[in-house]
């Protein structure tokens, strides 16, 4: 059987209305999987936006840790610092104490020193004027003793043959 082509044909309405709401429906079809392409490429780009916002997260997470640990590392190393600090602090107060207290000592030791050297001294001196005196005494006395042994006319006798000697 002859058909006439497809463009020949003329349509019945009724089979114009269903063609107009397939056609409807495809469209409204391909704009529903048009959609669903778009919401699946949304959904797939937010996952990997939310994917990359949670690795930034673990990131900062671990850098924030790091630097607590770090920071916590600082403090116990300020806070030994601190201590050591304070105990050679009080180490060379006690030191310098110490030293003073030596310095004090020799000077105190030396002065006493100087002090037992200048009595010493001062009574050498008192002795030795004591002997001086003493002598002076000594020959004096002696003196005395001799004029009292020598007689005038001894004397007379002395001074003559002193004089004829000298001549």
């Amino acid at each position: 059987m002859n058909l006439p082509p497809e463009s020949d044909i003329p349509e019945s309405p009724a089979s114009t209305s269903s063609d107009t709401t397939l056609h409807g429906f495809g469209s409204l079809i391909d704009q529903l999987l048009s959609g669903q392409q778009a919401v699946t490429g949304l959904a797939s780009r937010l996952n990997e936006e939310k994917a990359a916002l949670e690795r930034m997260v673990e990131s900062y997470v671990a850098r924030q840790e790091r630097a607590t640990s770090q920071n916590q590392a600082l403090l116990t190393a300020i806070s030994t610092f601190a201590e050591k600090d304070g105990s050679v602090k009080a180490q060379v107060r006690s030191l310098l104490s110490d030293r003073d207290a030596r310095d004090a000592s020799l000077k105190s030791a030396v002065l006493q020193l100087f002090q037992d050297r200048a009595d010493q001294d001062a009574k050498a001196s008192s002795e030795i004027e004591e002997l001086f005196t003493q002598s002076a005494a000594n020959v004096v006395e002696m003196r005395s003793a001799v004029e009292s042994l020598i007689t005038d006319s001894d004397m007379v006798s002395f001074f003559q043959v002193e004089q004829s000697r000298k001549y």
